[in-house]
């Protein structure tokens, strides 16, 4: 038996009502799109949505630069039209995102998707920097210096 839930319909894939194809006010053709944690997880499904929806440059930025090399070889496999820049930035480091964004240069869209999980442990053996690191990461802000805001 299903949870109850309050989502009459859910979906698992694009649908009509949200697919730039069928929507074309929906399309990010010619645009910037900027990423960060854009190597795994949802930050990789992100960068491959907005080259299905025709965004121009996709720049993402992450810790690990293999996964961002993968995340920027599958879509250049499958869209030849989109250029993907690859950042390796730690957005708690607030030098290291204004020199990304600098490099980046103008963007239309910032997602900020970035998150830090320590290895899960017992609570009573968790290192309090881990906990600080998640804090960080999750209340980093674009730099001052960006005209994204």
């Amino acid at each position: 038996m299903a949870p109850p839930s309050f989502t009459a319909t859910w979906h698992r894939d694009t649908y009509p009502a949200i697919d730039p194809r069928s929507r074309p006010e929906l399309s990010m053709r010619g645009k910037t799109v900027v990423i960060s944690g854009g190597g795994s997880g949802i930050g990789r499904a992100l960068a491959q949505s907005f080259a299905e929806a025709g965004a121009s440059t996709i720049a993402i930025v992450g810790r690990r630069i293999a996964p961002l090399q993968d995340t920027k070889q599958a879509i250049e496999r499958l869209h030849s039209d989109v250029s993907v820049a690859i950042h390796v930035a730690d957005v708690a480091n607030g030098k290291a995102i204004e020199q990304v964004a600098s490099e980046i240069g103008p963007w239309d869209v910032l997602i900020a998707n970035a998150g830090y999980m320590s290895d899960p442990k017992p609570l009573v053996d968790s290192e309090p920097q881990d906990w600080w690191k998640a804090f960080e990461v999750g209340l980093a802000a674009p730099p001052s210096s960006c005209d994204c805001c």
